[in-house]
């Protein structure tokens, strides 16, 4: 997890459930990459989700959607404090 602002310690990810691999590629025996921007609020849940980048885009992009929003986090800190 890398943070956008500068922070005493950057977001961290507590649990990360595995990606439910679609049906379709797995057929075709595609694999793929998906890069995603999330928000971590302070309270340490999940914000905002976007899709940066995915290759071979459209078919994993769901998937690691979905995935994500399953993890756990810890927030990021500055200055002693919880930030989004």
């Amino acid at each position: 997890v890398k943070s956008s602002g500068a922070t005493d310690r950057p977001a961290r990810v507590g649990y990360r459930s595995q990606l439910d691999y679609p049906a379709e590629a797995r057929n075709r025996g595609l694999t793929g990459i998906v890069t995603l921007k999330i928000k971590i609020e302070a309270t340490g849940s999940l914000g905002e989700v976007l899709v940066q980048s995915a290759t071979p885009p459209g078919v994993f992009d769901m998937a690691a959607r979905n995935a994500v929003k399953n993890w756990r986090f810890e927030p990021a800190f500055s200055k002693g404090q919880a930030v989004a």
